[in-house]
């Protein structure tokens, strides 16, 4: 099941697992805070990435942690060690590599706190709560009226070139 978000002439899918929760913009957002939170602390493990996702109201577990953490390792932008049964992760050099290419994509300022707000309430969506899908549809819609207006600001600038 997916819905479908459109931005003038670009469409892009947001697939939803069978739990209703959204698994397509997930684990892109998942993968990067774990390079970020690695790089910050120096290193984790998977149940301390859990506990900072916690603090910070994003709704995670471990069946989608530590594939992700399995996936960057298999990539090799982290590695671990053992410290008794306990994995400890640590960025590698690609990971800080890929990190700084992607700072230096950063997403324009004007569109920074929507999509912010919409990353947000995708993670606390309540799928059976109106009220919550709601506050997730209004965030989507703000979404889309700022990449709207952020697209007729490039378009305005490619005319003046």
């Amino acid at each position: 099941m997916y819905f479908l978000l459109t931005f003038k002439n670009i469409s892009i899918k947001i697939y939803l697992n069978r739990y209703m929760e959204v698994f397509y913009l997930k684990f892109p957002f998942i993968k990067m805070n774990i390079i970020q939170y690695i790089y910050v602390n120096k290193e984790m493990t998977g149940y301390s990435f859990m506990k900072y996702c916690k603090e910070r109201g994003i709704n995670v577990s471990s069946g989608t942690i530590y594939p992700h953490l399995k996936e960057l390792e298999d990539l090799g932008m982290i590695t671990h060690r053992k410290d008794g049964k306990r994995k400890i992760y640590t960025i590698t050099k690609d990971g800080k590599l890929w990190l700084e290419k992607l700072s230096k994509n950063d997403i324009p300022k004007i569109l920074q706190g929507f999509v912010e707000k919409f990353y947000k309430s995708i993670f606390t969506t309540i799928w059976n709560d109106k009220d919550s899908i709601l506050k997730l549809k209004n965030s989507l819609s703000e979404l889309q009226k700022g990449i709207d207006n952020y697209i007729d600001y490039l378009d305005k600038k490619e005319d003046k070139n």
